[in-house]
């Protein structure tokens, strides 16, 4: 009925799922890297599945390993998992898991040729770069970082 270019379905979604979690974020966190963790968890969550399902039914999708990675580094920061916390191990759990992520886009975008798919791993790209960066910054302790910049992100 209504034919979408590939990568379109997904930007979409992307978009969709970032707002659920500034909402989210908004309603649930009590602190910056919380909020960085709500939102890493609510848009990875259903990418992950969707990297799932291309799995079982097509080829691996390297989006199984990375989007669980960022996951797990936002229940990390949300303080879900059952070791003790700390800005460094944040910082730490963001840039493996959130990188990750980055990697695989930087793949993706390197073997497509639609405008679709370019423009959904493009966005999705500077997306994950954005919540490295603000993983960062909410860990900054700077109260002009946490003012300004980190908000203006997440």
């Amino acid at each position: 009925m209504f034919a979408m270019p590939d990568g379109v379905p997904a930007l979409i979604v992307l978009v969709a799922f970032i707002a659920v979690g500034r909402f989210a974020a908004e309603v649930y966190a009590q602190g910056p890297a919380q909020r960085v963790s709500i939102v890493a968890m609510v848009v990875a969550a259903p990418f992950w599945l969707w990297a799932t399902y291309n799995t079982v039914f097509d080829s691996l999708d390297l989006g199984v390993f990375s989007l669980a990675l960022a996951g797990l580094a936002g229940a990390y920061g949300y303080e879900l998992l059952p070791v003790g916390y700390t800005q460094n191990g944040f910082r730490a759990a963001a840039t493996v898991g959130f990188g990750a992520v980055c990697v695989n886009y930087i793949l993706g975008l390197t073997a497509v040729v639609e405008w679709g798919l370019i423009t959904y791993f493009a966005v999705a790209e500077a997306f994950w770069l954005g919540m490295l960066y603000s993983a960062f910054a909410s860990t900054s302790g700077d109260p002009d970082i946490l003012a300004s910049a980190y908000t203006s992100l997440v």
